[in-house]
């Protein structure tokens, strides 16, 4: 910090690397107050929004308990790597927030990012955390993520095995595999996943109905066609289908 203090007296002016640097040793000292002053410069200096700088920051904000403004910072990225998601997923780990930790997780699970085992290392501690009720719900969502991630990679087996392993199904979960087989021409296995979603006596929404009638077009299937309707009428969503 001597150093950093003596350079900006000689008028040397910090690159990203430099702030990178000094804002690790705030970090380590877990001194907030002069994290936050080396953010206002970072930010005038328009650098607030580099992956370096960001993830330096929100390791500052993790380890000072800051978890808002870690967020911010997260946010404020235009950019985002692997490294920043775990350094914010790793901070809501540590500081008291698993519940926000899953949800960020389930998150990255829908983006172009694939989780890596820094980023297992902060979800088990955050699942370690929550009870069995809140875990049940987290991983539920996650699971949605997941059949949603590997249904736009056009990975449809990897879908389908993550679809059978929930043992828990709401209509997003079903709407969800539903939906990837129809953006996948397979038409045969998504109208049998509708007829058996309401042989499970989950109820359809208006997206279970679209998808069952769009696959039935495609089938000039027009009696069937005309049930499902009756049916999506009956169930008050007729204004609502797309």
């Amino acid at each position: 910090l001597r150093i950093f203090q003596e350079m900006r007296l000689s008028g040397v002016k910090p690159t990203r690397p430099t702030y990178g640097s000094v804002l690790s040793v705030c970090a380590h000292l877990i001194d907030p107050l002069l994290g936050q002053q080396i953010h206002s410069e970072v930010i005038k200096l328009g650098l607030d929004k580099n992956i370096y700088v960001g993830s330096a920051l929100i390791t500052v904000y993790s380890r000072c308990s800051v978890v808002e403004d870690a967020h911010e910072d997260f946010v404020a990225v235009d950019n985002r790597n692997i490294v920043l998601w775990n350094a914010v997923l790793g901070c809501y780990a540590q500081n008291t927030d698993p519940s926000k930790a899953v949800e960020l997780f389930a998150s990255l699970l829908s983006s172009s990012f694939q989780p890596d085992e820094v980023t297992y290392t902060s979800i088990l501690n955050a699942c370690a955390c929550l009870s069995f009720t809140d875990l049940a719900r987290q991983l539920h969502c996650a699971g949605n993520a997941l059949i949603d991630m590997y249904g736009k990679l056009g990975n449809i087996e990897d879908a389908r095995q993550q679809f059978d392993l929930m043992m828990l199904k709401d209509t997003i979960t079903w709407n969800s595999m539903e939906g990837r087989y129809v953006q996948g021409n397979d038409v045969d296995e998504a109208i049998f996943l509708f007829c058996h979603m309401m042989w499970q006596g989950i109820s359809p929404d208006e997206v279970s109905f679209a998808c069952a009638l769009i696959i039935l077009a495609s089938l000039d299937a027009l009696e069937a066609g005309k049930q499902i309707h009756a049916s999506a009428t009956k169930s008050g969503f007729e204004l609502n289908l797309y």
